[in-house]
Parts: C-alpha cells; structure tokens; sequence
C-alpha cells in the first residue's frame, strides 16, 4: 500500500490512522477550537504550546504525527520552540488572518517577528509563509534564511475569481519561492483551489481538474 501524507490538516480522524498506511503528517494547532471541540469532545484553550501538542499526541498516540502552528498567536514565548520541536513541532505559520504579535499587516515583522526567525533557525524549524500576499513574501524572504514552505497556497494566474478565502500568490512569487527550496502545499477545498466558484453540488471532475491544474503550474 502507498504511503499516504499530509502537511496540513485540521482535524485527524484516529480511525484513519488505523485504517490507511500513513507516513509522517502534519496537523495545524488551534485555529478553530469551537469546532475542534466538537471534534474530539474534550477539547480546550491550553495556557502554553507546549500543553497543546501534548494533549494532541495522546489523541495521536497510533500514528506518525507532525505539528505546525497556523494560529500563532498559539506560541506565547519564542524560547517554547526548543521544547515544542522535541513534543513533534516542525513548522510555524507567521501570520494567519489578522495582525499578530510577530505580524504587522500594515508595518510587516515586529521586533519579536525578527526574534522568532532567528528562533525558527536555530531550532531548525520551518517557516510557513501562507496566508501572506506577494510583497509580504517577498518582504520576509528578504529578512530571512531559513527553511520555508507555503503549506496551503494556490496559483493566482488559474483564478478566475478571487474568493476571499484562497491563499492565492502570483506565478513570479511561486518561481522565487522555489528558488528558495520552498515546499508547497495546494488546498483539496472547493473555495480555495477552483478557477470558479464550485459549489458542493457541482461534479468533482471540475474540481478535481482545477487541483491537477494547480498542481502542474
């Protein structure tokens, strides 16, 4: 059987895990808690990263499981990356949907933004660069040396409409990025990945053509 990976998901099914031969694979931490706590029950708002990933691994207990933050507002002291690396963490996203502690949509990297480079760095972490727009990425590639990748990001060139959820980067970034060694992720999610606005109703074949067209770019 083909191993089977994936470098961001949300919400892990454990019966998956037991059902499919899974390689290493990436969940992202604390973006949606309302919905995680559906999910699996018992899930709560954790005072530390730290906390965090180790109550993800008991429910992981039976497969190979990596973490990311998207939510990073999630990682409250840049010196929690040494200790969260050694729990299973491999990647943070520097910005998600709204200004941050790292972040500034308006000013880009704040003192603690350079502090957590250089943190990625020397714990030899990768740094995710989705939801940025071009000249933001352009901007942090400018500032940092590092490992990267773009965990969830579609071509804007494909797009006919631009949704307000698609993480869409043009043709020239994606080149830059991959000068850099960036690892790509494209998104299995009808509003982000299709050159039209998809619906739920609509066959998957047109769906499914836009995610091979994505990634042939």
């Amino acid at each position: 059987m083909n191993k089977i990976s994936f470098i961001h998901t949300h919400y892990f099914p454990t019966k998956l895990l037991k059902s499919v031969d899974i390689d290493t694979s990436v969940v992202a931490l604390e973006v949606y808690p309302d919905l995680l706590s559906k999910y699996y029950g018992d899930y709560d708002i954790f005072d530390s990263l730290e906390e965090c990933i180790s109550w993800h691994n008991e429910q992981y207990s039976e497969g190979t499981v990596k973490f990311t933050i998207e939510n990073v507002t999630l990682l409250k002291e840049i010196k929690s990356l040494k200790r969260a690396k050694e729990l299973g963490l491999i990647a943070v996203q520097l910005f998600h949907s709204q200004t941050n502690a790292y972040f500034d949509k308006k000013r880009g990297l704040t003192v603690l933004g350079h502090q957590l480079l250089q943190g990625l760095i020397e714990n030899d972490l990768i740094l995710d660069l989705s939801h940025l727009n071009d000249d933001e990425i352009r901007y942090v590639l400018s500032e940092y040396s590092g490992k990267i990748m773009v965990s969830h990001c579609v071509c804007s060139d494909l797009i006919e409409t631009i949704h307000p959820r698609t993480n869409a980067i043009s043709s020239e970034t994606i080149k830059v990025l991959s000068e850099h060694g960036c690892l790509f992720g494209i998104p299995f999610i009808n509003n982000l990945v299709t050159k039209i606005s998809h619906d739920t109703y609509e066959s998957d074949s047109g769906i499914m053509q836009d995610i091979f067209s994505q990634i042939f770019c």
